[in-house]
């Protein structure tokens, strides 16, 4: 199941390899979609369909959201979470869409505005790798906007300004093109309103995860869906990361895409599991009211 490159299963795969002593993430391949997904696979036509990125497959988490709201449900919830995910990941394949709105209720989660391309950016495999136009040259999403930022401030504002447009565009097709009853998730450490600056480190740019993206972006994504969710949390950060073995050794894993090794003993990005109850716990309700026939 896990041979073949990472690049063509997106961060996924590498997570089931590289966080083994700390989770198993139990991920399986759907047939006719690239790559894995985060298990246990549904068992009925019974399911909450919960779409994102590693927010959603909950990366260094024994149970995620959508496992907490399977529970919280009494039906099985289908974890279509894809590391690095951009919004075009969920119309990438006909099956996947067709998986999606199979379901009783769509969890749409705010992708990251990094993995979103532009005229300067090309994204691969709807991620956060990609070709830089400007050199023919693979980036990862941070040495691009490190790069671009290096070019000054009309070119960067103007970038910035496109991939945000592209971005409401991508996801407005996305939650178009969903029939389910759907749920837009903001499930972040801060709220959509940030004070960006362009220059570096990179994180004045982008702010907390889902980067880029803002209040002037949410409102007008919204209003595409029946109900619209926000978990604003950061219980539980710094998360210290236990193998299951009760060793305490860090983490060895690439620190980036194109990166060398490093050791982790604690997760300060990803959300913690008490942050995945706070997000189960703010979904459930919209969530019932939808299952009820109950939308806005």
């Amino acid at each position: 199941m896990l041979d073949g490159p990472l690049s063509e299963g997106s961060q996924s795969r590498g997570y089931q390899i590289y966080d083994a002593q700390l989770v198993d993430y139990e991920v399986y391949g759907i047939p006719g979609i690239r790559g894995v997904f985060r298990g246990p696979p549904i068992k009925s036509d019974e399911y909450v369909a919960c779409i994102g990125a590693a927010q959603t497959f909950g990366r260094f988490v024994q149970a995620p959201y959508p496992r907490l709201m399977a529970t919280t449900l009494g039906m099985d919830a289908l974890n279509l979470g894809r590391g690095g995910a951009g919004p075009s990941f969920p119309l990438s394949n006909p099956r996947l869409l067709e998986l999606i709105n199979g379901a009783r209720v769509a969890i749409v989660q705010v992708f990251s505005g990094r993995s979103q391309s532009n005229s300067l950016f090309k994204t691969l495999n709807d991620g956060m790798i990609g070709i830089n136009q400007a050199n023919g040259q693979e980036f990862s999403a941070n040495r691009f906007y490190e790069w671009l930022l290096e070019q000054g401030e009309e070119l960067s504002r103007k970038i910035v300004s496109e991939t945000r447009a592209n971005y409401v565009m991508a996801m407005t097709e996305l939650l178009d093109a969903i029939t389910a009853p759907k749920i837009l998730l903001w499930f972040s450490v801060r709220t959509p309103e940030y004070v960006e600056q362009l220059r570096m480190p990179l994180h004045r740019l982008w702010g907390e995860f889902p980067q880029l993206v803002n209040r002037e972006m949410i409102n007008e994504i919204k209003t595409h869906c029946d109900q619209y969710v926000e978990c604003i949390s950061r219980r539980g950060l710094p998360q210290p990361l236990l193998r299951r073995s009760g060793n305490t050794d860090g983490l060895m894993e690439p620190s980036g895409p194109l990166s060398k090794a490093e050791e982790k003993t604690e997760n300060h990005y990803y959300p913690s599991p008490e942050m995945h109850e706070d997000a189960a716990a703010l979904l459930a309700g919209p969530c019932l009211a939808l299952l009820n026939g109950r939308r806005g």
